[in-house]
């Protein structure tokens, strides 16, 4: 049976990438530092090693990756789901940042070129690797000029993803991940916008001006592609945007995330900018669609699934 080793799985991404290629049938060995309060090893379709579940609760360094290859085996898919994920945490400290994106690629991928040649690769960037971009679909050959130290060091990964396909052959995958959201997430804009309405009165406000948009993801559909993508990786290494094709603006997100929720209240825009924030995203999904990729959860679907979500666990005083 074929092994995926899942970095981060714990967390958001990491876990439904594992509960996807548990479903494809596939044994998963994981490592990391642990993820959601709520999400504890035994939830997690792990590969049992003498009765334990195929887990290294560390840091990703030499040492992690020898225990692993040791429990597990070389593995025949790697999927990075581990390292940093926000903007703002890049912004308050770039050098860890650089460390949990590119420092463990490297890592990784010159454990697959030493111990594991045959295997797969396959890193979730993002597309803060685009920078600033214009209204419209971006697709794979656009230009990169990102923004903030947390694009910059995804397109760093990248870098390495094509060196190592270009210098040893190794397969490797790269998708460029828009706006994920669902069930779990306790960041960026939905968690912002239903705490904010969880405590309102009769408004709240916002950062921005409500007219930048974004292509909004849904994790499940997020796994699925994550799934298609490492079988379709090459030693010319595969770029891929993670996206629906559809751009949907601020506001409206927040007004169908306060509707979903049962709140009504007004919903202001103070005008200024968050830094690192482009104004638009919206993916190109042609490249995608090739691969046989298609997204099954609508935004408003997505919405109402994350609201049910926060009212579980996040009751605030105005939603019921």
């Amino acid at each position: 049976m074929a092994l995926v080793w899942i970095t981060g799985a714990r967390g958001f991404l990491g876990r439904h990438v594992a509960a996807r290629f548990a479903a494809g049938g596939w044994d998963i060995a994981g490592i990391g530092l642990g993820g959601a309060a709520d999400v504890d090893i035994a939830t997690l379709p792990l590969v049992k090693v003498s009765g334990k579940a195929a887990w290294i609760e560390k840091i990703i360094d030499n040492e992690a990756i020898k225990e692993l290859l040791k429990l597990v085996g070389p593995p025949d898919v790697v999927f990075h789901a581990a390292g940093s994920g926000a903007i703002g945490a890049s912004l308050a400290d770039p050098y860890r940042d650089f460390r949990l994106s590119v420092d463990s690629t490297a890592l990784l991928l010159d454990t697959l070129r030493r111990s594991a040649p045959e295997a797969v690769f396959v890193l979730p960037s993002s597309a803060a690797v685009y920078g600033s971009a214009a209204p419209g679909p971006i697709a794979e050959d656009a230009s990169l000029a990102p923004v903030s130290p947390y694009g910059t060091h995804k397109l760093c990964a990248e870098l390495l993803c094509r060196s190592a396909s270009h210098s040893f052959g190794l397969k490797t995958a790269v998708i460029r991940y828009f706006s994920l959201y669902g069930p779990g997430l306790q960041k960026q804009l939905l968690w912002d916008v239903a705490g904010k309405l969880s405590q309102a009165s009769d408004e709240i406000t916002l950062f921005g001006t409500g007219a930048e948009t974004r292509d909004m993801l849904y994790v499940e559909d997020a796994a699925e592609l994550g799934f298609i993508a490492a079988q379709h990786a090459t030693s010319q290494c595969l770029i891929v945007n993670g996206g629906t094709g559809v751009a949907s603006s601020v506001e409206s997100i927040a007004s169908e995330l306060a509707r979903a929720l049962g709140v009504d209240c007004r919903i202001r825009f103070n005008g200024n900018s968050r830094v690192g924030d482009p104004n638009h995203l919206q993916a190109s999904a042609t490249r995608s669609r090739s691969l046989g990729f298609e997204h099954r959860w609508s935004l408003r679907d997505g919405l109402a699934a994350y609201a049910a979500w926060w009212r579980t666990g996040n009751k605030g005083a105005n939603i019921k």
